[in-house]
Formats: C-alpha cells, structure tokens, sequence
C-alpha cells in the first residue's frame, strides 16, 4: 500500500514538473529568439568623431537600462556622501545637547545604508547586462559586416587580427561599459563629499585638497613605472605588441 501511494503520487508530480520546466524553456527561447531578431545597431560613421562617438548607437539601443544603470549610481553614491551629516546630527544635537530626538536620525541613517546597499545592487546588475547586451551587439554587426564582404576582401584579412577584434577587443570594451557607472558614481561621490566636507570644516577641506594633486602625481608615477609598456607601441613602426589592443577598432570602420 505505502509502495502504491508512494508511485501514485510520484506520477501525478511529474506533469507539474514537466509543465514548469517546459513553460521556463519556452520564455528562455522565447527572450533568446527576441534579441537575435533584433537587428543589430550599426556604429556611426567615422567623421562623427572618436571611438566613443561610434559606439554611442549601441548604447542608445539599450537607453533604458543605460539611464538607470548611471541613475542609480549616482543617486547611491550621493546618499552615501550625505550619511557624515546624519552622524554629525546624532553626535552634536542627539547624545551632546539631547536638542533632538534619537529615532528619526537612526532611522534615517540606516535607510541610507538601505538605499544604499539596493542602488549597488542594482547598479552592477543593470550596468552588467547593458555591457553584455552591448557586447552582443557588437559581435552581431561584425558577423554581419563580414557577411557583406566580398570574397575578394575575405582573402585580405588577416585571421589572427579578425579573431583578436571580435573577442579581446569586444571583452575590453564590455568591462569598460561594466565599469563606467562605477566611475561616474565615484565622481559625484567626490563632487557631494568636496561639499559635505566644506560644510563641516573648512580648514579640513583644504587640507584635503593640497594633498590630493600630490596623490595623483605619486599615481601617475607609479602607473608609468609599474605598467610601463601599457598603450605604447612596440619598437617596430606602426605596429603594436601582439598582447595589446585598442578599442577604437573594436568594431570595423
């Protein structure tokens, strides 16, 4: 009997299962047959400017998650410059003069820390699939370019080159893309901390800001000592080292 209810219910268990594997299937194949319809956005002209300027087609195909990848990290950065002035409140006008009341600020420093541990999140999520969607991309536009080619100008490229443009430049300019909200975060992290410090003492602030030229001259040193041959070309004229790349033909001309 217990080997009977033990089978029956195994066997009515598994079309539920089946059922649920086949609908998760089916919405995968459905999102892979979306993106691989999707024409491929095509790289601007070269007289509209540098490599940036070119790339800026592939990124606007993806505005949406463009504007909250950027958007979240500079609101998240921003919050967590502002966090000094709630501790100050706490310290100052909490614990020293008792002129406030504890719990609002407590709970607005830790909203902060909330809000900003959320806009990370969502800042490394988002920000990764527009460079991997932008990655996607731009492997899809030189497949086609190449489809258009004649087999004349098949013949005159060079193999090691069209395998080196299609994956390590491509990888280097999807870590680039991965790594720029990050980085525009950190500069209104600077600008919104510049302000906090001046509000709270100035003569600080100063100091901070004569020692910060000495900071980027002791980097820059150390970079050019430490990673000498980085974007250098090699002895050879107009050739560059076989381990180096250059993002600015990542994408054909």
């Amino acid at each position: 009997m217990t080997t009977a209810s033990t089978s029956t219910t195994g066997t009515a268990e598994s079309p539920t299962g089946a059922t649920t594997t086949a609908t998760t299937a089916t919405t995968t194949s459905a999102s892979n047959a979306a993106a691989l319809s999707r024409p491929a956005p095509q790289p601007a002209p070269p007289e509209a400017g540098g490599w940036i300027a070119r790339l800026w087609p592939f990124m606007a195909a993806h505005r949406r998650n463009v504007v909250i990848a950027f958007g979240v990290s500079m609101a998240g950065q921003g919050i967590s410059a502002l966090t000094p002035l709630l501790a100050k409140i706490i310290v100052d006008d909490v614990i020293t003069t008792r002129s406030r009341q504890l719990a609002p600020w407590i709970a607005l420093l830790v909203a902060a820390g909330i809000f900003g541990f959320a806009a990370a999140y969502v800042r490394r999520f988002v920000g990764g699939r527009v460079a991997l969607d932008v990655q996607f991309d731009l492997r899809n536009a030189v497949y086609e370019r190449l489809q258009r080619l004649d087999f004349a100008s098949h013949d005159q490229l060079r193999t090691g080159q069209l395998v080196s443009r299609s994956s390590s430049d491509v990888a280097l300019l999807q870590g680039l893309l991965a790594f720029l909200p990050i980085m525009l975060g950190n500069l209104v992290l600077v600008v919104v901390a510049l302000i906090v410090m001046v509000v709270l003492s100035p003569p600080l602030t100063l100091v901070a800001l004569l020692v910060v030229p000495a900071m980027a001259v002791a980097a820059l040193r150390l970079r050019t000592t430490i990673f000498p041959p980085r974007g250098t070309p090699s002895s050879a004229p107009g050739r560059w080292p076989a381990w180096s790349t250059r993002p600015s033909r990542a994408y054909g001309s």
